[in-house]
């Protein structure tokens, strides 16, 4: 069983898959779900017509007569992993940001041109242009706000061929796109993955290799696959980015629009949402066997089978543990406080312990280990002294070996946030319409955290 962020995810022992809770962007898996019954009105009388959902456990029907042997639950995505060997890797949900893993196709402004190549994005009735005549003289006033692409995508349905779909909308935010049924994560068909770790923008796979996949969201280097951002490397000389040619491009989220003479133009609607849509190897640590790992909100972390702890992703609130210098950690242009390491990194404070499980929360890191040394409540408080970016100190009692206790790496209280969402600094999750928080197109830095938890993905992450 598997809890996600108001669903949930369970497989018996015969193979069967059962999914129940809020049924939004499709993380049941059970295709239309416009019939689940929705919350009662609030106090004020108010229907949220997106909180679709599903008391009781209920067999998700593409995985029917499948067996499956693990399901894992994401914050707006669920993966089931088939018994055999080699597995086949089934994925749903919500698939912004490459979160599916499935790949992107060519985007394009009108959903007509997809079908008519005759019918060309100028003529799309989206991108918001008012035509006037003056002096005899057609022109066009434009608005500027633009629209998302369209996504079609190739998706592989369980015992089926492979098919172009397009992807569905929600309804409160046509940027949140998703596929409501189970479909075949075709990067995987040639290694055998035998856990994944789901996040909230983000997720990874072990293979039973030892080799670590990640995908998705890029911001703040939480996938761990190198640099994505040209701008993030920090020259402290003259205290500013500096840019680097050599950093691979990775897609972003782009928009449409029509300018003052009615000519089409694309441009990008989030500089800081790059992300990768299919799951990439770790080529930092590919030579070290992996065995477990833990995914954060913006962080990550896993264990070798040396018992080396390696931590990647944002830095603030000690999530990383040890941090020497500062100054060489990535910086992100609309976080200044979000430095960040790109590369899984052998944590030196936890050298002493034998790492036996790793967990990732949103703001800390914990491991399970065999010693608990004295010395690390000495790099709390060095880093407390020096660096002041630690929100809470913690007091580490001395183990004698062969006991396990967990041990916390980074502060449990969160606080302030490290700012997750491209184009939020410091934002928290938040239940209401994504139009309550911030508009997507109109990204805004500082969004205060809402503790009550919520469900759209526009809200922002701390």
């Amino acid at each position: 069983v598997s809890c996600g962020h108001k669903h949930t995810i369970a497989c018996d022992d015969r193979g069967d898959t059962y999914v129940w809770g809020l049924a939004r962007y499709g993380r049941l898996g059970i295709g239309d779900f416009s019939e689940l019954p929705l919350e009662p009105p609030d106090e004020n009388g108010f229907v949220d017509q997106c909180s679709h959902h599903q008391n009781q456990p209920m067999v998700v029907p593409g995985l029917h007569g499948i067996q499956i042997g693990n399901v894992v639950a994401g914050a707006y995505n669920s993966f089931a992993i088939t018994a055999g060997v080699p597995s086949t890797v089934y994925t749903w949900g919500l698939s912004r940001y490459g979160m599916l893993g499935i790949g992107d196709f060519p985007a394009t402004c009108c959903i007509k041109d997809r079908w008519d190549p005759d019918v060309g994005p100028q003529d799309c009735d989206r991108c918001k242009r008012t035509q006037v005549e003056k002096h005899g003289v057609t022109t066009f006033l434009e608005e500027d706000r633009g629209h998302p692409h369209f996504h079609r995508v190739k998706i592989t349905r369980p015992r089926q061929k492979e098919e172009v779909y397009l992807l569905l909308e929600d309804p409160e935010d046509e940027l949140d796109t998703y596929v409501p049924f189970p479909i075949e994560m075709n990067s995987f068909q040639a290694v055998h993955v035998t856990e994944i770790f789901a996040g909230t923008y983000h997720h990874m796979a072990l293979t039973n290799m030892g080799h670590l996949f990640a995908w998705g969201l890029l911001r703040h280097g939480r996938c761990g696959v190198g640099k994505f951002d040209p701008n993030s490397a920090y020259f402290k000389n003259e205290n500013k980015p500096k840019f680097d040619p050599h950093v691979p491009q990775y897609p972003r989220e782009i928009k449409f629009s029509v300018n003052s003479k009615g000519q089409y133009r694309e441009g990008v609607l989030d500089e800081t949402s790059f992300y990768q849509p299919t799951p990439k190897l770790l080529e930092s640590i590919k030579t070290v066997k992996i065995i477990t790992a833990a995914v954060g909100e913006c962080h990550a972390a896993a264990v070798s089978c040396d018992n080396k702890l390696y931590t990647w992703g944002v830095a603030r609130h000690g999530r990383l543990g040890d941090v020497e210098d500062w100054d060489q950690l990535h910086i992100d242009p609309k976080d200044a406080a979000g430095r960040y390491r790109v590369d899984p990194e052998w944590t030196e404070a936890a050298d002493e312990i034998v790492p036996i499980k790793v967990a990732c929360t949103n703001t800390a890191t914990m491991i399970l280990g065999s010693v608990m040394p004295p010395q690390w409540q000495q790099f709390v408080d060095k880093a407390n002294a020096r660096f002041g970016w630690m929100s809470a100190s913690m007091s580490v009692a001395s183990r004698s070996p062969g006991s396990s206790r967990p041990t916390s790496a980074g502060s449990s209280r969160a606080q302030s946030r490290a700012g997750s969402r491209p184009g939020s600094a410091g934002s928290a999750r938040s239940d209401q319409s994504p139009r309550s928080t911030h508009s997507p197109r109109q990204p805004k830095n500082g969004a205060g955290i809402s503790p009550g938890g919520g469900d759209s993905p526009m809200s922002g992450l701390g």
